[in-house]
């Protein structure tokens, strides 16, 4: 029986009983004793202290299941839900609830152990290309610098090296942001200038803002302003920021670079 309906059974027996005891207390008040009188007071008493217990008990369970909910609700797959002193359907529920967790916990397992591989995978394969790589920039570079007296020669030799040179890039980023999104990265903090950064990041992309009829407006303090960042980690970012800036902005528009101090941040 479901437990809605066995909820209902329960209670409307429990009223009906009642309900008999009742009546029969009324029709036969006249013959009952104070002593039976008092029986029957006892045994609705005893009664009723039964249920509360019973519902009281319940309600444990159900507080219980209720904080296992919010706990997995919470990302702590390791919570576990004490069954023992459960019956029924809360029990039930509770086992329910654990085996949740543990296939949580599982999926997050395996998705670390597959993120670790790839990782792993592209670092091998990134080394294994930069060894050939190398050799390769190496020789573009010799070919280049030879007195070969063919201007072709130079000048394919030149594509060569620039072009290899861009791929070695492209495989350092790639090792890069695989570190990235496995929280592998090492970032040392120290203090910078934050102000000297943006004023070296204007002043490396000023000509290509101008190529692109771009105008800078800077707004900087005249006090120095220190934070606390990897310069290298942040100048990345910066160097990614202005670059989308000069390949997507419009043509004759303006590029807000602003540094400001707002409540001791």
């Amino acid at each position: 029986i479901p437990l809605i309906w066995k909820t209902a059974l329960i209670t409307l027996s429990v009223c009906a009983i009642e309900l008999i005891v009742c009546l029969l207390f009324y029709e036969y008040r006249n013959y009952l004793s104070h002593t039976l009188a008092l029986r029957f007071f006892l045994l609705w008493f005893l009664e009723k202290l039964f249920l509360s217990v019973i519902l009281f008990y319940w309600m444990q369970s159900l507080c219980e299941l209720k904080r296992a909910g919010r706990e997995l609700a919470d990302g702590n797959s390791n919570y576990k839900v004490d069954t023992h002193l459960m019956f029924g359907h809360a029990k039930e529920h509770g086992e329910h609830l654990n085996s949740i967790s543990e296939g949580v916990a599982k999926a997050v397992n395996e998705r670390m152990k597959s993120e670790h591989l790839k990782t792993e995978l592209i670092t091998n394969v990134s080394h294994d290309i930069k060894t050939p790589l190398t050799s390769i920039i190496n020789y573009s570079d010799l070919i280049y610098k030879e007195e070969t007296g063919s201007e072709k020669i130079q000048e394919y030799a030149e594509v060569l090296y620039r072009q290899s040179t861009r791929l070695k890039k492209l495989i350092e980023d790639l090792m890069e942001a695989s570190k990235v999104s496995t929280g592998n990265i090492e970032v040392n903090l120290e203090l910078c200038d934050i102000g000297v950064l943006l004023t070296q990041i204007t002043g490396e992309f000023q000509q290509k803002m101008l190529e692109q009829e771009l105008e800078i407006i800077a707004k900087q303090p005249e006090q120095p302003l220190q934070i606390l960042a990897d310069s290298r980690l942040l100048w990345r970012v910066m160097d990614n920021l202005m670059s989308n800036i000069c390949k997507y902005s419009q043509k004759g528009t303006r590029v807000y670079v602003s540094v400001e101090e707002v409540s001791g941040n």
